[in-house]
């Protein structure tokens, strides 16, 4: 253990000893369908007011709030806003701010460059837009795969208001009476959070999958404690917690036969995990001839793209997406009537989503960006037109499914990244290398959609090299073949990218390497993976 961690685990320590008698009282207290449903439309009622409310007590009471430097620039007083968004509502109020200023773009959130509006230059880390009202139960952090990651405390009311919408999922999705639910994830916060959740929605889980070993020497005893939090906890309320079970994300065969026995015994299984790591299952499946058909998982963290949800769907699988992250937690489940692959419902009752429009200025902030505003005083940040990095297309349409029935009536789909990877004075976004890394390189040379993937790197004497990954399972390659492949499907026939194409052949920049793919340290399989070296850490 480094010396530079003592100071987090102790406080983590400390907040997991206060944990497990909260969590005694907490898990008795199971969310039933109807009164979710009426928590929703109620929340959904008094939006407007809600945000007011909280844009009032964590910004304009706040003197050191970002956000308040961006709303005085922008000349916009607690008066103008209040009255701003009773005429024009939430979400035309946010992008009327967003045209004066007030926003955050993901690099901005994270600390990585100041915001500058105009004469104002204001710096923002994640830790000056903690909710102040917001109390400590869980600490969390996020994988950071292409920064040094965030580090946050969630609370209880946090969590149970995320689960809110969760039971009414899980109703929709599942019949309780022969339901098995059950996760393949990492331990750690976000586990020791979805359990609750779990809980809290009247689905305990009836077997939990760790891709990492618990019992490991080398793993951080900050993992070992969330854990063991609960556990103790699961045992004060009179709740069984079934034990970890190692299963590493190259053999996930235990997981299939689960789902088989559960399937004999008439029972419906339902995983949650990674889109990857639901591939990876499904491709297992397939190559042992075993049929999942009646099977049910809930994929998250990850884009969920046709290749490969067409490769969970061959299994048998039903495979339905879900969107969240560490920094605003739920942000939304799947339609039950999709036009997309990633077709999901946004939480409008947890989120305000608005979007720049036009190509802006800010080099950072792309047309179809995602920037996300806090609805709830129990959320561990607030966010105010932030950028996380994504962009989406979001619309409003008829799907006759629950959620639209419920007022969650804007979709969100196509969810990608806009971090760039930048070697050799060329950027690549994860739209422009999903294709060639799950559709044309596998089409070509074999193997699915988590079997190739770009690693950003450097050589000993610091110029750029990028790896091109491939899978050993896949058999003897043409390596040069397949070098030569992947320069021409990269590039879109431009005469400056053919360019670059052949400077980087020239210069040998590209190698290929046979591995399995690299995972972050939450078992998540990126379209491109930056080696840690390379990244701005603490």
């Amino acid at each position: 253990m480094r010396f530079s961690e003592t100071p987090s685990l102790l406080q983590e320590g400390f907040l997991g000893i206060r944990l497990v008698g909260k969590l005694a009282t907490t898990l008795k207290k199971t969310i039933k369908p109807d009164e979710a449903r009426a928590i929703i439309r109620k929340r959904l009622e008094q939006r407007e007011d809600d945000f007011i409310e909280l844009v009032k007590k964590c910004i304009y009471n706040q003197p050191e709030s970002p956000y308040l430097k961006l709303l005085k620039h922008s000349g916009c007083e607690y008066g103008d806003l209040e009255s701003l968004i009773h005429n024009e509502g939430v979400e035309c109020a946010l992008q009327t701010l967003f045209r004066q200023g007030v926003y955050l773009t993901s690099k901005e959130f994270r600390g990585e460059s100041e915001a500058v509006r105009g004469n104002t230059s204001i710096v923002v880390t994640p830790q000056k837009l903690k909710n102040p009202y917001a109390k400590h139960h869980v600490p969390i952090r996020s994988s950071g795969s292409r920064s040094h990651g965030t580090q946050i405390v969630r609370s209880l009311d946090f969590i149970n208001d995320t689960t809110i919408y969760l039971a009414l999922y899980l109703e929709a999705r599942q019949n309780r009476a022969t339901a098995e639910l059950a996760t393949w994830s990492v331990p750690g916060g976000v586990i020791l959070s979805s359990f609750i959740k779990f809980i809290l929605a009247g689905s305990p889980p009836s077997r939990w999958f760790s891709q990492l070993d618990t019992q490991a020497n080398e793993l951080s005893i900050r993992y070992q404690l969330s854990t063991r939090v609960l556990e103790w906890g699961g045992r004060l309320a009179g709740i069984p917690i079934p034990n970890p079970e190692y299963i590493p994300l190259d053999d996930p065969s235990p997981i299939i036969h689960w789902m088989k026995d559960c399937l004999q015994r008439d029972r419906t299984p339902h995983l949650f995990t990674y889109t990857s790591a639901a591939v990876r299952l499904a491709q297992c499946a397939l190559e042992t001839n075993i049929d999942l058909q009646g099977a049910q998982i809930t994929i998250s963290g990850e884009p969920t793209t046709p290749a490969r949800l067409e490769t969970i769907k061959r299994s048998g699988a039903d495979a339905m997406p879900a969107m969240g992250c560490v920094e605003v937690g739920h942000i939304g489940y799947g339609c039950f009537t999709p036009e997309a692959p990633d077709d999901m419902h946004l939480l409008k009752d947890l989120h305000a989503v608005i979007q720049p429009g036009e190509p802006q200025n800010n080099p950072d902030l792309r047309p179809n960006a995602l920037l996300f505003s806090t609805m709830r005083l129990s959320s561990p940040l607030i966010l105010f037109n932030v950028s996380l990095g994504d962009q989406a297309t979001l619309k409003k349409r008829s799907c006759g499914c629950f959620q639209e029935e419920l007022g969650m009536d804007t979709h969100i789909q196509y969810v990608r990244s806009f971090e760039k990877l930048t070697s050799g004075g060329m950027a690549f976004l994860d739209t422009e290398i999903i294709p060639v890394i799950e559709e044309e390189l596998p089409k070509i040379f074999g193997g699915g959609p988590i079997d190739y993937q770009l690693l950003e790197d450097e050589r000993d004497d610091g110029k750029p090299l990028l790896r091109l990954v491939i899978h050993p399972r896949l058999g003897p390659l043409d390596v040069d073949k397949v070098k030569e492949t992947f320069l021409q499907k990269i590039v879109s026939g431009s005469g400056a990218e053919k360019l670059t194409s052949l400077v980087w052949r020239d210069t040998d920049m590209i190698t290929v390497e046979r591995s399995a793919p690299k995972t972050t340290s939450t078992g998540k399989i990126q379209h491109m993976h930056i080696e840690p070296h390379l990244k701005n850490e603490d």
